[in-house]
């Protein structure tokens, strides 16, 4: 026998590499299944692929592979923006961000209403799941909240290269894959779509001219300016809130949250350099993340996204409401607990500082309409706009519980099958039987035990993380042709969402929740943002609106449907129209102003189908929001975008401005106690790009620190890779899924609520019973919320439509549905209409 020949050492080692093979073969499923089925038709940007390929493609490092890594790349690509003074400066005008309470529903809101255009839309291709708009009520309620907003279409342009870009960064730097190119194209042609649909002017060709015209507008734009400063604070605020204070853990992740930032994007936003160990330490702890992921973990079984993006809802009378999958400090639109156990819970997140306050009707703990989203004046406006908006976006009227008259009617439940017995019948092949692990057991010493189990754990971790991957590659990788082919908007936001649902849905959040950091390096966005004074007073409610808003039109389907095999031409009215909302609901509060983390980190990078889908839905978003010049492919997205930063992401004050604020929101929970939230702002500094980094103001950090959290980035992919099972579910900020939600008690008014919550828990669901409360106590006195939910935070949730800063939340909703009916093709129906209100 081996075993008899063999030492402990050796069993170890065997058990391990055996664990790796099988995380490892399981892991890149998905990955090659999308880039079987869309490779040969994309053939190397030969052939192009649909918007809806280019989505498909997209799902699967956004959904599957990187999810959390890529959500956090378009959070930071939010972020950056702020270092833009034209956008910090209109956002601090606008004093959405000026407050806690105004960060955090904001972040919430964007988060969500991205949510519901980026990820997968199409689950399991079941019939019931052709009926829902609410990826283009999304869209339109973005686009309507924008539309109250003064934007020049170049800040416009600029925020949706990073969208498409900063996945891509992110991946690179510390995710377990980098995106390959098909899944750059893919961002490319997802994002490039989205321009579109918001009228977004001048998009550049490809994904490579989109990084050029970013960097050149970076170049001349991002300059420091204390508008990006003060934005970027009360932004950091929020994102720290729950990070106590005590100890200056607070001070430390925000120092941490600076390393993240690019030289760049740190000048602008007038932070100082940090340590070259911290930076090093930020870079390695991240590379390290992704590495552990690559090899150790096993992939997502089900998509990760902050919104639910199935169809499945309880019957519900009255107007439907949504949830979050996810809350940040602040829980807006988090439930109200309704056991004693969950009062409980509640009250210890609270105590523990996990959320900042208990979830009620302060933070819309009711949940919350796409068409009312947005800052609180914008939540009774719009409604009917962003519906005929979402209608025309998608091609046909908006019906159902997502509409405006399903916010009157009685809607039956979908049932969505459970995958857990297919997923065991389906691997039982694989398997031992059980005779021949009791015979092998009986024999064998304890080490080669423990060594054949760890391996046995790498194998089944492998041989689960690779499906999805596998899966959407096979499906889209022919029909892209290695970007011979082209793929639709709506199969590349499925493609994306593997990656951004499933595989890395918290790394690619935060690459969102970065890429949106970033466009505060460019003075001309965070002057903006700085002088509307939103990321000053209202911080907490601007990131959760805006999280909400694009996890809204990210989630739900961009056409309408979940089938992509379902033409959006036919007359048919679209169930789910909140990405239309959405995207009108944003559109109409920019009106009001004019104006790359899972090839980092993930634990693999987006394969070329993924960063085509990215690039087909972005495309998508692009155009639908009026986005002009959207260069036509992945590589011309680069290039666009490398061109913009070089150009316009320049040192000023708005952008430091405006980066402080978002920082310090984006540590709100951090406790100050030891320098922690100085410590986390760094290590947020050594994730930014050096240019990005100049343009915010802030020093460079020691190449140590910046070693150390690339490390730690890696090290999480790593673990993530070859170590930790897939997700089952999906991880989304909203509730995506088409499910009516509860009707609010005070209104009768179906609301969202959001997935996850900030420190400030807008939306958050208020506590029902004392268990709950106590929890939610508890979460506040540790400082993960830094507020109970109440009243004052919506904690009866959201309504797309009411989206934005507060003084526009009761106006432009009728020109939301409009817009929203617009844009989707259709009018809008259902709960998510303005009837649906009543």
């Amino acid at each position: 026998m081996l075993h008899a020949h063999a030492s402990p050492s050796t069993y170890i080692l065997g058990g391990i590499l055996v664990w790796m093979a099988t995380v490892r073969s399981l892991r890149w499923r998905r990955y090659h299944a999308i880039h079987r089925k869309y490779l040969q038709k994309w053939e190397n940007g030969k052939g192009p692929i649909t918007a809806e390929e280019a989505q498909e493609i997209i799902t699967v490092g956004a959904a599957y592979d990187m999810p959390l890594l890529l959500n956090y790349a378009l959070a930071f690509a939010l972020f950056k923006t702020y270092a833009i003074p034209s956008i910090s400066e209109l956002l601090n005008k606008t004093k959405q961000l000026s407050s806690v309470e105004n960060v955090s529903k904001r972040y919430a809101d964007t988060e969500l209403l991205i949510g519901y255009v980026n990820p997968s839309m199409y689950g399991d291709d079941t019939k019931s799941s052709m009926d829902d708009p609410r990826s283009m009520i999304a869209l339109a309620r973005t686009n309507f909240i924008h539309s109250k907003y003064d934007i020049s279409n170049d800040d416009y342009l600029y925020t949706l290269c990073l969208f498409a870009l900063e996945p891509n960064t992110w991946a690179c730097r510390w995710g377990w894959r980098k995106l390959s190119p098909l899944e750059r194209h893919a961002y490319y042609v997802f994002w490039a779509e989205i321009g579109r649909r918001m009228q977004i002017n001048d998009i550049p060709d490809s994904f490579e001219s989109l990084s050029e015209w970013s960097k050149e507008y970076e170049r001349v734009h991002m300059v420091p300016a204390q508008s990006n400063h003060d934005l970027a604070g009360f932004t950091l605020e929020e994102l720290l809130a729950a990070v106590p204070a005590f100890g200056g853990l607070k001070a430390f992740g925000r120092r941490l949250a600076i390393c993240l930032m690019d030289d760049n994007v740190r000048e602008a936003m007038l932070y100082p350099k940090q340590s070259r160990l911290l930076q090093s330490a930020v870079w390695v702890l991240l590379l390290s993340v992704g590495v552990f992921q690559r090899w150790f973990l096993l992939p997502r079984n089900s998509p990760s996204t902050p919104v639910n993006v199935t169809q499945s809802f309880k019957t519900t009378e009255g107007c439907p409401r949504l949830h979050p999958n996810k809350w940040a400090s602040r829980p807006w639109y988090r439930p109200e607990p309704t056991t004693p156990f969950g009062l409980w819970k509640e009250k210890i997140l609270v105590k523990f500082g996990w959320y900042s306050e208990f979830p009620g009707t302060s933070l819309k703990s009711a949940g919350y309409r796409l068409e009312e989203m947005g800052p609180r004046v914008f939540e009774n406006a719009g409604h009917e706009e962003v519906m005929c908006a979402a209608s025309v976006l998608q091609g046909h009227p908006v019906v159902g519980p997502w509409s405006l008259e399903g916010r009157k009617g009685v809607y039956s439940k979908y049932d969505n099958p459970s995958t857990i017995f297919d997923i065991l019948h389906r691997f039982l092949g694989i398997l031992p039987s059980r005779s021949e692990i009791l015979e092998y057991v009986q024999h064998a010493p304890p080490t080669a035990v423990v060594a054949g189990g760890i391996l046995a754990w790498l194998v089944l971790v492998r041989a689960f993380r690779w499906r999805r991957y596998y899966a959407i590659h096979r499906k889209y990788g022919r029909k892209w042709d290695n970007g011979r082919g082209e793929i639709t908007p709506e199969e590349a936001q499925e493609i994306i969402g593997v990656s951004f649902m499933y595989e890395m849905p918290l790394l690619l959040n935060y690459a969102v929740a970065f890429a949106l950091f970033k466009t505060y390096g460019i003075p001309s966005i965070s002057t903006l943002l700085v002088s509307t004074r939103q990321l000053k007073e209202n911080v907490s409610k601007r990131y959760a609106d805006t999280e909400l808003l694009i996890a809204t039109f990210f989630g739900c389907p961009i056409s309408g449907f979940n089938d992509p095999s379902f033409h959006p031409d036919r007359a048919i009215p679209a169930d789910d129209p909140r990405a239309m909302i959405a995207v009108a609901r944003m559109n109409y509060l920019h009106s009001m102003h004019r104006i790359l983390w899972a090839s980092r980190w993930g634990w693999r990078s987006p394969s070329p189908l993924e960063r085509h889908a990215y690039y087909i839905f972005w495309f998508e978003i692009g155009k639908r929001m009026g986005i002009k010049d959207i260069p036509d492919s992945l590589q011309g997205l680069i290039e666009w975008s490398e061109e913009y930063e070089e150009r316009h992401m320049v040192p000023a004050q708005s952008n430091h401005e405006l980066a402080e604020y978002t920082l310090d929101e984006l540590l709100s929970a951090v406790p100050r106690v030891l320098g922690l939230k100085t410590f986390g702002k760094r290590v947020a500094i050594c994730l930014m790009d050096d240019r990005v980094r100049v343009a915010m103001m802030y020093p460079e950090q020691p190449k140590l620190l910046q070693a150390s959290v690339s490390i730690l980035m890696s090290s999480i992919g790593f673990f993530q890779r070859w170590l930790l099972l897939p997700r089952i579910s999906p991880r989304f900020p909203v509730d995506v899924s088409g499910r009516v939600p509860k009707l609010d008690k005070d209104s009768g008014c179906p609301r969202l609520h959001p997935n996850k919550w900030a420190a400030r828990p807008w939306y958050r669901p208020e506590p029902t019973n004392i268990l709950a409360r106590w929890r939610e106590q508890l979460l506040v006195k540790i400082g993960w919320y830094s507020e109970m939910p109440g009243p004052h935070l919506k904690s009866s949730g959201y309504r797309i439509e009411e989206m934005g800063p507060p003084r526009f939340e009761n106006v432009g909703r009728e020109e939301v549905m409009r817009l929203a009916s617009q844009l989707q093709g259709r009018p809008i129906t259902g709960p998510w209409s303005l009837e649906g209100r009543k």
